[in-house]
């Protein structure tokens, strides 16, 4: 990003805390914590309870989950490749901003798939019914 963060958005001292998130989030010991980070953090990004552009700080994170930090190193990584959050280095980890674009390609590329499958349903409605009409008059 070629702005300063505080140009970009300007009321991020208003959003609820990486720490206030996951105060009440508890790790379970007997499964992957990685996994579980990994699971946690993608689920507060992809709702918008982590606003675009917030800092996630791997100490904080570490801090309010009880946990050491490689697995949240290694979730944050992870979510990196995903496309979610952005790593600057000496800055920190930023939540990627919404991109429009992708986001238009996603709602239009479902609106194709819906659309095919409701044309489709009656068609194997039909088709299904035929058969099963076939099965009891043989």
């Amino acid at each position: 990003m070629s702005e300063p963060r505080t140009q970009l958005f300007p009321n991020a001292a208003q959003y609820p805390s990486v720490n206030d998130l996951l105060n009440h989030v508890g790790l379970n010991p007997d499964h992957n914590l990685l996994s579980q980070i990994y699971r946690i953090l993608w689920n507060l990004i992809v709702t918008v309870r982590l606003w675009p552009g917030q800092l996630m700080s791997e100490k904080e994170i570490s801090e309010s989950l009880r946990a050491s930090k490689p697995p949240v190193r290694e979730a944050l990584i992870r979510i990196e490749e995903a496309g979610l959050v952005e790593v600057v280095p000496k800055s920190g980890t930023y939540v990627t901003p919404i991109r429009i674009n992708t986001s238009i390609d996603a709602c239009f590329i479902r609106l194709q798939l819906e659309a095919k499958a409701v044309s489709a349903q009656p068609r194997c409605t039909a088709i299904g019914a035929a058969k099963r009409y076939c099965r009891k008059t043989n």
